[in-house]
């Protein structure tokens, strides 16, 4: 979380809003005070619990963009928070790491807002195989999706571009926690489409 808060910084998003479990806010605060950490319940295994749903729900009529995953672990509550708060959303929506699971993904009404942003792993999870092709799973779920791998395909229902730089470097952990935090600066500004935000 706290990666792709500072890539969402060090891009250019202007005003960052990040909630964060309430034991970890005060050292993210001072790690990155550029950013409103907002203190949240947490589960019993430290997760973000459901009945933070409210102070998430206050901030999203200010929010141009929203940016989910990194750091967000795997517990149900805290996956059915998000799925709750897609919901409450009309923005734009990164979704990278732990958001990436079928049971949030399916359950987001505006598919046509949602930038996925998986490994191949990931995105077999989300597709049901490995063999599904990166643009038919966008057009079919109406998303852009970023695969990421050697040669990281951009794809949307329509379109598709290829980034062909990069190197072994970007395979290190934190790179997708980056990426994800990049995006969602760019979506945020409302300067492009999806699809091209993705792209840079």
């Amino acid at each position: 979380a706290l990666m792709a808060a500072q890539a969402a910084v060090r891009s250019g998003v202007g005003l960052l809003t990040a909630f964060v479990p309430e034991s970890l806010q005060p050292a993210f605060a001072a790690a990155l005070p550029e950013a409103m950490w907002v203190p949240m319940p947490e589960t019993p295994e430290g997760g973000l619990a459901l009945e933070g749903r409210g102070l998430v729900v206050e901030k999203l009529s200010r929010a141009t963009a929203l940016a989910a995953g990194p750091g967000l672990g795997i517990e149900r509550e805290t996956h059915v928070l998000l799925a709750e708060v897609l919901k409450e959303f009309s923005g734009p929506a990164i979704l990278d790491a732990d958001a990436l699971h079928p049971e949030i993904v399916n359950e987001a009404p505006k598919p046509d807002r949602l930038v996925l942003t998986p490994h191949a792993g990931e995105f077999a999870r989300l597709a049901g195989g490995s063999d599904v092709c990166p643009q038919a799973y966008s057009g079919a779920r109406g998303c852009v999706t970023v695969l990421k791998a050697p040669f990281t395909r951009i794809c949307s229902g329509d379109r598709t571009a290829v980034n062909v730089a990069g190197g072994p470097v970007l395979a290190r952990g934190g790179s997708g926690d980056l990426l994800a935090g990049i995006i969602g600066s760019l979506a945020a500004r409302g300067e492009r489409e999806l699809f091209e935000s993705a792209a840079l």
